[in-house]
């Protein structure tokens, strides 16, 4: 008996050897739709895993807390105890303008942390000393190694006062979790545009404060696919959380402000009390002095007295009286001299000027002092906590807000998440084309192989061959293609097409390299329809021929009857037309499936091309539509208004040649972000009620 799959086998491998161009076609075009979908497929999954591995290797923070008071180092320890936190730890930065090689830029200052948001080095080593700094490498490169960056004296005092040092050397390069883009965000000083950013070690920090909080999520809930960046259940696990967190940071922040009021009211309160001290020893000066003055009264009528006791001319028991009554008379005249004194009487006594004499009133909140000994241990009126704001107010400390930011609002992590997400969706669309184009070549190539082996089909059968056993030969040819070009597409796809995109990216995203990872499901159903659209386009090849018997089989096949189309019945038109488009659009409708096919492959390629020029052409008239329809202006400069006159330096630009409209303007770059997006460095333009617009 006949082996029948053995035959089948045989045949197939000789129609590979015989037919290869079909075979490569067939083999190629699976490779090309595979290799392009799995690598599309892939490429966000495995940036993501890289974002990922650098991101835990740094341990990027999960809340980022903000308070305009700043953070104690018991602030930082309070929120790393509440529930769910793993670690927190404090930061200071500051915005300064910067001198490397004689240019001024404005740059970040970040303290070198030592948990959370770890820089990662590139290249060089870690500070050892107070004026060595680590320094963006995007910005610097290995030549600056060793080099010296200034802090400029442009910058304003408080800045100045911020850092310890003026001079930092730099010894390394690095990457930072807190900027995965190459964008740099704003700066609250000079042009508002960040270069980049610096580390120093912490003790070039004056401030006692800590001016950000960074909070990482206990590791434990992060376990599983809440550990995944970008997931839902890491979205909610970061929303689940946040409350408490906003809670604390806004108690901790209202306590350190009733703190500060606290201080503030002590020392107003002392500072009162010093005063009222010192007026008190001021008034039992006086009031010593005012005794002096009737004991010396006393003594001088004593003297005279003495005299006439002496005489006999009165008695000892009538001197006593009278003196008693010159010290009574001349305690009165005293008493009666400071009695309700007013505040203006007792600084002209005291000799103190009309500023003290305000100081005074103000500070006994009186216009009156009635007698000295009202001064001499007078206690301070306490500062009420209204008055303490106010004081507060007045040396710029307003009542606190707190902001708590998610890694949804770092612009980095949310233009990365947005940038792979592109190439997920370009996924969903273009190889949608390759693999109806790769079915139709596939499905034509087999139609077109039964077609010309009919003879042999029909031989097999009249030999007693199965249906199914001839059906295998093709399917072993088509499958054996299928699979052979699945495999060459899947594995160089999935690992070239991500390091393609990943390079491409590099310009933006360069903080770690990608690993391979392989995609069980995706490979699983990739392989499954490669072979199930190829199989079932072959089968369907199979099954008409099969249908048909031996005999008709191995009888060649009589051509096609034609037909008249209804071009025909349009003679004008008709006559017009050459013999040979007159029999291609006649074999057009003769041979349907043929056309369908035809139409549907040209279209299927047409809509690839269209969309890549669709891409290029709405991407290369931005910069034109900006600066021609949006912004027209040539140009913009920037002024200090301290030191130049603004209208002066408006009539001078518009004497320059060329010059036809100058509109004056504030600008500030700021970073902004909502429930859902973040942009960093956006300009933010304003002008005068009255200015005219047109033209700028």
């Amino acid at each position: 008996m006949v082996r029948q799959g053995k035959t089948a086998g045989k045949l197939a491998r000789r129609s590979i050897r015989a037919k290869k161009g079909r075979y490569l076609a067939i083999l190629l075009i699976v490779l090309l739709s595979v290799g392009f979908l799995s690598g599309l497929k892939v490429t966000r999954e495995q940036m993501w895993d890289a974002a990922e591995r650098y991101l835990d290797s740094q341990n990027m923070y999960d809340y980022r807390v903000y308070s305009t008071l700043g953070f104690t180092g018991e602030n930082i320890q309070s929120l790393s105890k509440v529930f769910g936190m793993e670690t927190a730890e404090g930061g200071k930065s500051v915005d300064a303008l910067l001198v490397f090689d004689g240019t001024a830029e404005d740059c970040l200052c970040i303290s070198l942390p030592e948990k959370v948001n770890v820089p990662s080095l590139t290249a060089g080593r870690m500070p050892g000393k107070e004026t060595e700094c680590l320094a963006d490498h995007r910005v610097f490169s290995e030549e600056d190694l060793g080099k010296t960056i200034a802090v400029s004296s442009d910058n304003d005092d408080d800045t100045k006062a911020a850092l310890s040092h003026d001079t930092y050397t730099i010894v390394g390069l690095v990457n930072s979790p807190l900027y995965l883009s190459a964008d740099r965000g704003s700066a609250e000083s000079g042009t508002g545009e960040r270069k980049g950013f610096l580390y120093l070690p912490k003790e070039n920090f004056t401030s006692e404060y800590y001016t950000e909080a960074d909070l990482v999520l206990e590791g434990s809930l992060k376990a599983g696919e809440a550990g995944e960046i970008f997931s839902n259940a890491y979205d909610s696990l970061v929303d689940d959380h946040e409350a408490a967190v906003k809670t604390a940071a806004r108690d901790l922040a209202a306590a350190r402000y009733e703190d500060i009021l606290s201080d503030i009211q002590k020392e107003a309160d002392d500072k009162k009390q010093t005063a009222l001290d010192e007026l008190g020893d001021k008034a039992q000066e006086m009031k010593d002095s005012l005794a002096d003055q009737v004991e010396s009264q006393v003594a001088e009528a004593k003297t005279q007295l003495d005299g006439a006791v002496s005489a006999g001319m009165m008695s000892e028991d009538q001197e006593k009286a009278q003196l008693a009554d010159i010290r009574s008379k001349a305690e009165d005249a005293v008493n009666a001299k400071f009695q309700n004194l007013s505040v203006a009487d007792f600084a002209d006594m005291a000799g103190m000027s009309k500023e003290d004499a305000e100081n005074l009133k103000d500070l006994l909140g009186k216009d009156t002092i009635g007698s000295l000994d009202d001064l001499i241990g007078q206690k301070a009126i306490p500062m009420t906590r209204e008055e303490a704001v106010s004081a507060a107010e007045d040396n710029g400390v307003e009542e606190p807000e707190t902001y708590v930011l998610t890694r949804k609002e770092n612009a980095g992590y949310v233009s990365f998440e947005s940038d792979t997400s592109i190439i997920h969706s370009i996924a969903d669309i273009f190889p949608l084309f390759f693999i109806l184009i790769a079915l139709l070549v596939c499905v034509t190539t087999m139609l077109r192989m039964v077609e010309e082996e009919r003879s042999q089909i029909g031989t097999l059968k009249a030999l007693g061959y199965s249906g199914s056993a001839i059906a295998g030969k093709y399917l072993r040819y088509a499958g054996s293609a299928a699979l052979l070009g699945w495999v060459l597409g899947f594995f160089p796809g999935t690992y070239f097409i991500p390091r393609g995109f990943w390079t491409a990216y590099a310009t933006l995203y360069d903080f770690t390299g990608l690993r391979y990872r392989f995609d069980g499901m995706l490979a699983l159903v990739t392989l499954l329809t490669s072979l199930l659209s190829i199989g079932l386009g072959t089968l369907a090849a199979c099954v008409r021929a099969l249908r048909e018997t031996a005999a008709s089989l191995i009888r060649p096949r009589s051509a096609k009857p034609g037909k008249r189309i209804l071009l025909e019945r349009i003679p004008p038109l008709w006559r017009r037309l050459s013999f040979l488009k007159k029999a291609t659009l006649r074999n057009m409708f003769r041979y349907k499936i043929r056309m369908v096919m035809m139409l549907v492959g040209i279209g299927c390629s047409s809509a690839l091309i269209v969309t890549a020029f669709g891409v290029r052409d709405s991407m290369i008239d931005i910069g034109s539509q900006q600066y021609e329809g949006v912004q027209t202006y040539q140009l913009e400069c920037t002024i200090d208004e301290d030191k130049a006159n603004l209208e002066d330096l408006k009539r001078s630009v518009l004497s320059e040649d060329g010059v036809t409209a100058v509109l004056p303007a504030v600008s500030r770059t700021v970073d902004v972000s909502s429930d859902t997006a973040s942009m960093s460095a956006v300009t933010v333009y304003a002008f005068a009620e009255d200015a005219d617009l047109s033209g700028f």
